[in-house]
């Protein structure tokens, strides 16, 4: 079975939803990685611009190094923030000067591990600082004099962070943005699947031909196609239908007829012909079962009036033996299933109970559960034992109708076909109940009370 998450629908949102919100993700994690970069790379402005002003607060006579005064007062002056530049002789790392943030030079001064390109690195404590070094401006060409300054990775950083927080708040956003529309286009662009997936189980429910609605050009050949086979199923399955019923009627009739004349001979040749009458009544059987399950689409087919027309014909046969018949059928009950089949349960059932009935037979229907109805069929006469397959004899132990048993076996075979049930009882009206389960439904558009059929012929004392 196929549960709704499962649906081309969903299927199709789902993956495209998803691949949409990969591609965002890597383009938020994209323009956070530029960002940093960007922010880097000012950094490292920021310090070659730094390295020069510094320098240049240096004076060097080539002995010594001091500080000269500045107008304003810099951050590498401050001791409490870790902004620093030194000034170190190459070859024996003589720190020569360095910044007041560092405070001045002693024995236990330890040069600022700047890399040689720049970049990253730890100091004491575990703090990330980003340094440049470059040749002192300030001193002769051939002095090996080296500056290094650094500054805290920290407030880069949190600018970074909080960049990349609003970079994935809006990319977030898109991304639901992007969902809903995908969902909303892709459920329309599936409105005509669902269309047709609705115009098959109508076909398959009620032998509906799909509807001449305009249908998108990449569907016109599934629908014609679907036309095309269920009119040669339906054409090919009546045709077998046609022949097997030709056929059940017409060794009906002769086989209960020879079952007859079996029971009335003594010895072997009884028992023989008894045992031959069998074994064509299950090849009989076996071959209406096969032209059932071969069905096409399923079809409804109306109950009540099923019932009228079977009671019609049989008010001609039975003429003025015929029985009252009530009905109590609901006139909006449906049985999924070909009219010849609800028919010829019907046929049979009504006949049997024409048969053994005094002067009442009543027709109900009741819906046990959803999407099944049981339709039951009583009469006042002598009744019968009960049982699911077995078909029990008279209570009065007169022989059997003509057709009794067959008629019953092939209710049941029909039942069965379509997933349902055959049970006898005993009926309120003294006599047989016997109850189908089919699948069907039971409309809630029309009721109808118990009144006589058409065609219903009492009989007369």
């Amino acid at each position: 079975m196929t549960h709704n998450w499962a649906t081309i629908p969903r299927r199709v949102s789902i993956a495209t939803i998803a691949i949409c919100c990969a591609i965002l993700g890597i383009g938020a994690m994209i323009c956070i990685q530029v960002y940093r970069a960007h922010e880097i790379g000012e950094m490292d402005l920021l310090l070659g611009q730094d390295l020069l002003i510094e320098a240049r607060r240096i004076a060097y006579d080539g002995a010594r190094a001091e500080i000269l005064q500045s107008v304003g007062q810099s951050p590498y002056d401050l001791t409490s923030e870790q902004w620093f530049w030194q000034l170190t002789r190459d070859g024996s790392d003589e720190i020569l000067i360095q910044s007041p943030s560092l405070g001045p030079v002693t024995a236990e001064s330890r040069v600022l591990a700047v890399p040689e390109a720049g970049g990253n690195f730890v100091i004491p404590g575990g703090d990330v600082l980003r340094g440049k070094r470059a040749a002192f401006p300030g001193a002769e060409p051939d002095e090996a004099l080296t500056f290094r300054i650094a500054a805290p990775l920290m407030h880069v950083t949190e600018e970074i962070r909080r960049a990349g927080k609003l970079i994935a708040l809006i990319f977030f956003g898109l991304a639901m943005l992007v969902s809903v529309s995908v969902y909303i286009t892709v459920n329309r662009g599936l409105v005509p699947l669902k269309r047709l997936s609705k115009s098959v189980k109508a076909m398959r429910k009620s032998d509906t031909i799909i509807d001449d609605q305009k249908w998108p050009p990449d569907l016109v050949p599934v629908v014609e196609e679907l036309r095309e086979l269920h009119w040669r199923n339906g054409t090919i399955i009546e045709k077998h239908r046609r022949k097997n019923a030709e056929l059940a009627h017409g060794l009906k009739t002769p086989l209960a007829a020879l079952a007859r004349v079996a029971e009335e001979l003594e010895g072997d040749r009884g028992e023989q012909i008894t045992d031959l009458v069998g074994r064509m009544t299950g090849v009989i059987k076996r071959n209406l079962s096969r032209a059932r399950t071969e069905r096409p689409y399923g079809k409804s087919s109306p109950v009540h009036a099923s019932a009228e027309d079977v009671t019609f014909a049989l008010g001609i046969t039975f003429r003025n033996r015929m029985p009252g018949i009530e009905n109590s059928i609901d006139a909006g009950t449906i049985f999924w299933g070909e009219e010849a089949d609800i028919q010829e349960i019907l046929g049979n059932l009504l006949e049997n109970a024409c048969l053994w009935a005094k002067s009442r037979v009543r027709i109900s229907v009741a819906t046990p559960e959803p999407g099944m109805f049981t339709l039951s069929v009583e009469d006042d006469g002598p009744g019968m034992g009960t049982g699911k397959s077995e078909v029990p004899a008279r209570k009065d132990g007169n022989d059997e109708p003509e057709g009794h048993g067959l008629g019953l076996l092939i209710v049941q075979d029909i039942a069965e076909l379509y997933g349902g049930s055959v049970n006898i009882g005993t009926s309120s009206l003294g006599g047989a109940r016997v109850s189908v389960t089919l699948p069907g439904q039971i409309e809630a558009y029309r009721k109808s009370g118990t009144r006589p059929l058409k065609g219903n012929l009492r009989r007369t004392n």
